[in-house]
């Protein structure tokens, strides 16, 4: 009797923890409301509405300004449904993804991990690293750092899932080769939105065949071999097009970075980031370790097997070296990443911190008659309201914002509508630090805007605050 209650206790737990990482992912979706265009965006967007072909926008692109080959398709998706929608959509497919990926996980592990563990562990993972995201804001409603740092994230996880549902059950050969050329182009297309993603993706997927080599003889071993080299190859290949784009010379003009420093990067990087995440976010990443612990207390796995003490041991060292791919660009190109560049080794450190509680718990704890960490998960549950409070409280800054933005665009229109051409506005704080008008009109993000709206200059002047009548 005692048992069942404990059981439903935990079901209470589980479904509190949906619920409310649920209310959190909710209020940063309705965030997405007050998006507005912001530096790069405007050159996106008057690209799109020249009147050319989307194939031919993202070939120019290619050669002339950025090795980035495919993120004009996402900025066509965004302008067609509204950039208002963006992060919301993104934020869903990313919980269905996730979850859908650990779903597949789970049946390819025996199936012991309720579905709804499964998703509860979903919800609350990507909470927690949209919560401690470097700059949230640069991240989640910017639309070109969210195509480029944010999106292919979340497809990433559709083409997991869908190789480890093809691995379970027997397929023709037919099927298996449409399934490989779809994993070419899947990687190939998303690797083709950041570089940064991209070298991570290819790091987990080496890591992940590996796996599936060592311990995964049950599985048909050249299915494996030949579904993740299709992806491996998409993904090389979409690197090779990024390093070798003419683009690159005309962005640059340094000269090839000495090996010996690029290593070091590799090593310094990394290690300053784990050690600044656990100075400054010390209880959200105190948090995700105990969640993860008392979860994996709770489900009815073999205690201490041997392949969970070397999991324990590993999971720091490949939280090290998925961090070290997701950095390698930035250390071969510029320096330490920017803010909105980190947010990819942000979901894999929180991963980690998780995945390293769950497995501290399958070796060390036991199964025991008490009820204290299942209370103890029940309280837990509630600290994702602490991140929907402060969701919550800068709605009205979103929101003045955006309005802010939308007095300035009326305002632009009109003039333009009048014939002024040349368009002096009062300035407008940023949000995120992402760069805003400049007082000159020559400067690019003031360039970029005055070809967005059809204009020929747009500048800001530094006195007036208030728009002229």
């Amino acid at each position: 009797m005692f048992n069942i209650e404990k059981e439903k206790l935990f079901k209470f737990a589980l479904i509190l923890q949906a619920i409310t990482s649920g209310i959190v992912l909710t209020l940063y979706a309705y965030l997405g409301k007050f998006t507005r265009l912001l530096a790069d965006d405007y050159y996106h967007s008057a690209l799109l509405h020249t009147g050319k072909g989307i194939i031919e926008l993202s070939v120019e692109k290619y050669l002339h300004v950025s090795n980035r080959y495919t993120n004009m398709f996402l900025f066509a998706f965004g302008d067609w449904i509204g950039i208002h929608w963006f992060s919301a959509i993104l934020i869903i497919l990313w919980v269905v993804g996730l979850n859908w990926l650990l779903i597949e996980s789970n049946k390819l592990l025996g199936g012991k991990i309720s579905k709804l563990a499964l998703f509860s562990i979903s919800a609350l993972l990507i909470f927690l690293s949209i919560l401690q995201a470097p700059n949230r804001y640069q991240t989640i409603y910017w639309i070109s750092g969210m195509v480029t740092y944010f999106s292919p994230i979340v497809f990433f996880t559709y083409i997991l899932a869908g190789i480890f549902a093809f691995l379970r059950k027997q397929r023709s050969k037919i099927a298996l080769l449409f399934a490989a050329l779809l994993s070419v182009f899947a990687m190939f297309f998303i690797g083709g939105l950041s570089e940064t993603v991209g070298a991570l993706h290819i790091a987990i997927l080496f890591l992940i065949m590996f796996a599936f080599w060592l311990f995964g003889k049950e599985y048909d071993r050249q299915s494996v071999l030949i579904l993740f080299g299709a992806a491996l190859l998409g993904g090389f290949i979409s690197l090779g097009f990024m390093a070798f784009t003419p683009a690159n010379a005309i962005r640059s003009d340094a000269p090839p970075i000495e090996i010996l420093i690029f290593l070091r990067r590799l090593i310094i990087f990394p290690y300053e980031f784990i050690i600044d995440t656990l100075k400054t976010l010390p209880l959200p990443s105190f948090f995700t370790v105990i969640i993860g612990y008392l979860i994996a207390n709770e489900i009815s796995i073999a205690r201490g097997r041997k392949i969970f003490r070397w999991a324990l041991a590993l999971i720091p060292l490949l939280i090290f070296v998925l961090i070290a791919a997701s950095f390698a660009p930035s250390a071969y190109a510029l320096s330490f990443p920017d803010e909105r560049v980190r947010f990819p080794a942000r979901v894999v450190m929180t991963s980690g911190l998780f995945a390293f509680g769950a497995f501290f718990a399958l070796i060390f704890a036991r199964e025991k008659e008490s009820i204290l960490p299942t209370l103890l998960l029940v309280a837990a549950s509630l600290y994702p309201l602490r991140g929907a409070w402060q969701a919550y409280q800068t709605i009205p800054e979103f929101q003045t914002y955006a309005d802010a933005w939308d007095t300035r665009e009326a305002y632009i229109l009109s003039k333009k509508e009048s014939g002024m051409m040349n368009i002096s506005l009062p300035p407008l704080d940023g949000m995120g630090g992402v760069k805003e008008f400049d007082i000159e009109a020559k400067h690019w993000v003031n360039q970029a805007a005055a070809q967005y709206y059809g204009v020929d200059a747009i500048s800001v002047h530094s006195t007036s605050l208030d728009y002229e009548e």
